[in-house]
């Protein structure tokens, strides 16, 4: 049952072509368009077509360039599943010597909101995409961006393992402080002394040369008691400490020092 019925006079002025294009402005609230009846008074005589529709498309009649040619009728039409924007149109023309006036009449149903999962459209003809979406008519389907997978995490860093001492390394072996020469005696003949300290560079071992024998030092309190006799010392490399080593005899440093390393 219509709630609202609303009407529109239209004239269509004499001399109207169809290619001139006639609109008129049959707009109403947004609303369900049940029946929409046409009152023709008598007098066009064949000389006036006009369709009703909505944004220069036709609906009734259906089909572009199909119109309604009639005299002194009043017309009935039944509506279903129309436009509900309320942007109704009247097009026409009159291609005779005198105006003809229509009048147009409403039915109309306020708009409701359409039920969950229902397939019916409002839209007039040829708004539709063919494959049954609401996409208007060429329109490509939306498409679902790609998800894109979050980064995978870095790896933990990696903490290098401790220095780890060689089994059985002690404390490498230090000579004291050299002790500078006398004044004025730079300069002269090199003087060798009796005996040496011979530390080797890199691998903390002190050897002791004197009187034919090099005797490899194990206890630092050795080196202390040598250098503390006067003993001077020096840096050399491994390669002088093994060929010393392999040139010379080995001998105990308790006879060392009795022999004459630390007397006079």
């Amino acid at each position: 049952m219509a709630v609202e019925i609303r009407d529109f006079t239209v004239t269509i002025p004499a001399g109207t072509a169809v290619a001139a294009g006639f609109t008129a402005d049959l707009s109403i609230p947004a609303r369900v368009v049940t029946e929409i009846h046409v009152r023709v008074p008598p007098g066009p005589r064949g000389e006036v077509g006009f369709a009703l529709g909505s944004g220069g498309v036709q609906i009734v009649p259906y089909g572009s360039g199909s119109w309604i040619v009639t005299d002194n009728e009043d017309l009935i039409f039944p509506l279903d599943d129309t436009i509900t924007s309320g942007a109704w149109q009247l097009l026409g023309y009159n291609t005779g010597s005198f105006p003809h006036t229509l009048r147009i009449y409403f039915y109309c149903q306020l708009v409701t909101a359409p039920a969950a999962g229902s397939g019916t459209s409002l839209l007039p003809p040829g708004t539709i995409s063919s494959g049954g979406g609401t996409s208007p008519a060429g329109a490509p389907p939306p498409v679902t961006p790609p998800v894109t997978p979050p980064p995978p995490a870095a790896p933990p860093p990696v903490a290098p393992p401790p220095p780890v001492a060689p089994p059985g390394a002690g404390a490498p072996l230090l000579l004291p402080p050299a002790v500078p020469g006398a004044p004025g005696s730079g300069g002269g003949a090199v003087v060798v002394p009796d005996a040496l300290l011979i530390a080797v560079s890199g691998a903390g071992t002190v050897g002791l040369l004197v009187g034919g024998g090099f005797y490899p030092l194990s206890v630092q309190a050795d080196v202390d008691e040598l250098a503390g006799a006067g003993i001077a010392g020096v840096q050399a490399g491994s390669a002088l400490a093994g060929a010393l080593a392999d040139a010379a005899p080995y001998g105990t440093v308790g006879a060392t020092l009795e022999s004459g390393a630390g007397s006079e």
